[in-house]
């Protein structure tokens, strides 16, 4: 079957999102008396809700939901003041998936309203931009890339998943899609792995043709 779309993840995929999640998790440690030396939280691929609940596990003198509220409200207040930028080669490779008249989405563990202003700051447009949101559960659930799917609408089979993470491999492969990893990080089997997006664009070789 061949492939009409290609869904990606957003965090260290599309967007450099690094540096704006540490400066909210670092803010929120400090807002409570906490070095962020001495309790780092990383939760690579992770959702806001699952990088809580690993805060408040840690530190339980606040809860899970509190260091969610006070994640979420850094995030959007240092969201325009941060240096969000797009991934080595994001903005051609999406470019072009459209110009070869493939749908291009993404599936993130963001909150839904997040991932919106980041593209809008990386100048990506997609077909279908999902985020974390109710009812959906975050990775390695598989509702992102399956609303992502129902959206483009498509069937997983017809869709390829570009992930950086493990828990989101776990998650597109769950949907029912085959799978291209970026970067050495993923420890999970892809069908594929390239060491960035700028590598030859290799997914254009399975994209189309059913490889």
């Amino acid at each position: 079957m061949m492939y009409r779309g290609v869904i990606f993840d957003l965090d260290g995929t599309l967007a450099d999102t690094e540096l704006l999640w540490k400066t909210a998790k670092a803010g929120v440690l400090r807002a409570h008396g906490y070095s962020p030396n001495d309790h780092w939280i990383e939760v690579k691929g992770g959702s806001l809700p699952a990088t809580a609940l690993a805060l408040g596990e840690m530190l339980p003198g606040v809860p899970a939901a509190q260091w969610e509220a006070e994640l979420l409200c850094l995030l959007r207040a240092r969201l325009n003041d941060s240096t969000v930028r797009p991934m080595p080669g994001a903005r051609d490779l999406v470019s072009g998936l459209r110009q070869a008249g493939i749908a291009a989405g993404v599936a993130s563990n963001s909150p839904a309203e997040l991932v919106l202003e980041v593209l809008k700051l990386i100048g990506i447009e997609v077909a279908a931009a999902v985020g974390i949101a109710p009812p959906l559960s975050p990775k390695p659930r598989p509702d992102v890339y399956l609303e992502a799917c129902r959206q483009l609408r498509l069937t997983p089979a017809e869709a390829m998943a570009v992930e950086d993470s493990d828990i989101g491999v776990r998650a597109a492969r769950l949907a029912g899609l085959r799978v291209v990893a970026v970067g050495k990080g993923v420890t999970e089997p892809a069908d594929r792995t390239i060491p960035s997006l700028t590598a030859g664009l290799p997914i254009f070789d399975g994209v189309g043709h059913g490889a």
